[in-house]
């Protein structure tokens, strides 16, 4: 998810992107309780009857499932802020507490969209300045990272020297 915003005194760009995770935490474990106390409640009735290696099945899945689902809302907690300014451009990239920052000058700054080289992968949106290169919106979908940057070319421009900053 993209949130853009213009700030009216400065007319700074500041681009905020998340993940759009519609599940909160406490939804997660709720359901992953749920799943847990039917799959055990089954395999410990059948183990009694005898099949006692469905257990172990299960105890594996709801590892293995509490596992995805752990990484899954540990990733929601993404996030990433590009502020494009009349001279710089500013990256903030993050999960939680930890966070990486950039600066780079807006006039050789280069907004790349580089596409996958299979079907199967994500394309890549780039800032290249100076020998760096930054991705950003890794966690964007393909039309929402397409979108970006064409609204980033339109704020920096071809090599930050004629974009509109309007």
């Amino acid at each position: 998810m993209v949130t853009v915003e213009q700030e009216q005194a400065n007319g700074d760009w500041r681009f905020l992107l998340r993940p759009n995770i519609a599940v909160d935490w406490g939804q997660t474990l709720f359901a992953y309780g749920v799943i847990a106390t039917m799959s055990l409640g089954s395999a410990v009735v059948l183990s009694w009857r005898g099949h006692w290696p469905i257990l172990l099945f299960a105890i594996g899945t709801l590892l293995t499932l509490g596992w995805a689902l752990y990484h899954s809302a540990h990733r929601a907690y993404e996030w990433d802020v590009v502020i494009v300014r009349a001279d710089r451009i500013e990256i903030r990239q993050g999960r939680r507490n930890g966070e990486r920052s950039w600066v780079l000058p807006s006039y050789w700054t280069e907004v790349v969209l580089q596409p996958a080289g299979h079907v199967w992968y994500p394309s890549q949106l780039l800032l290249r300045s100076g020998g760096v290169t930054i991705e950003i919106g890794r966690f964007l979908h393909e039309e929402e990272r397409t979108i970006l940057a064409q609204q980033l070319r339109r704020r920096i421009g071809f090599m930050g020297g004629s974009g509109d900053r309007a």
